[in-house]
């Protein structure tokens, strides 16, 4: 395949205050000429992992840029502005966010039964990192995130856990983090994938975490895998889930009910 050269060269004038835009939107016309370098991108000298790793990169710093540019605006007082810049961080929070290049999931016949105490420390790292984003497990309802780069670097040491210390008793609780942080970036057949391990893994983390709840409500709202989400709701009902995790049991009732046309 030829190499495909993307040169951008902008000489564009200002055009009014929402030139061509829709009803409060606006577009950004540079007052001056304006010429990027060209970015190359081919076979023989990119290959996927630095591609995806570019793509994250660019991801990151274009978020930042944005959120940056709303701070200012909020310290400004523009208004206007500042709706723009929130209504497409919003958009940014709505739209997946893949790895596109990452660890391989470990089959289900995994077993967390030892105590390994640097699997233990990076447990703690880990969930450190989570808190600090905002992402906590908890109800049903939707946490706010203050920094997904942080849950990105707890995501990458609970996945990092699980590869590399496939024996640790914590590699349940990881695979239920790194499936709810998925779940967060909208991978949802990733998410669902961690959720399934934790309980496959861990026959004990119900205790802790609601893992076929979660699995169940992904393949019902977002998978429509409707027969799989029934089966795997009444499973959760009628064990150790159901009675820790009473909220989630209520939900789960309810749309088996819904889901299999019973009750009233």
């Amino acid at each position: 395949m030829a190499r495909i050269a993307i040169l951008l060269t902008a000489s564009l004038l200002l055009i009014g205050a929402c030139g061509g835009c829709g009803s409060g939107g606006g577009y950004l016309y540079p007052t001056r000429s304006l010429v990027l370098a060209p970015t190359v991108y081919g076979p023989d000298t990119r290959d996927e992992i630095s591609l995806a790793e570019h793509v994250a990169l660019n991801r990151q710093e274009y978020q930042q840029g944005l959120q940056a540019l709303s701070d200012l605006y909020a310290r400004t007082g523009d208004r206007r502005k500042l709706e723009w810049t929130r209504k497409e961080l919003s958009g940014l929070k709505k739209t997946p966010k893949y790895k596109y290049v990452g660890d391989v999931i470990p089959s289900a016949d995994l077993s967390a039964n030892a105590s390994i105490p640097e699997a233990d420390a990076l447990y703690l790292d880990a969930e450190e990192l989570q808190r600090e984003s905002g992402l906590i497990v908890g109800p049903i309802r939707v946490k706010i995130v203050r920094s997904e780069n942080t849950l990105q670097l707890a995501l990458d040491k609970y996945t990092r856990l699980i590869n590399r210390y496939p024996t640790s008793n914590k590699i349940g609780k990881a695979a239920f983090q790194a499936g709810y942080i998925h779940d967060h970036f909208k991978d949802y057949e990733t998410a669902l994938m961690y959720y399934q391990r934790a309980y496959q893994w861990d026959s004990n983390i119900a205790t802790s975490f609601p893992a076929r709840f979660k699995a169940a409500y992904l393949l019902d709202k977002r998978l429509d895998r409707k027969d799989e989400a029934v089966d795997l709701y009444q499973e959760a009902i009628a064990g150790t889930e159901g009675l820790r995790w009473t909220e989630w049991k209520k939900h789960a009732t309810q749309r088996v009910k819904v889901l299999t046309k019973t009750g009233p």
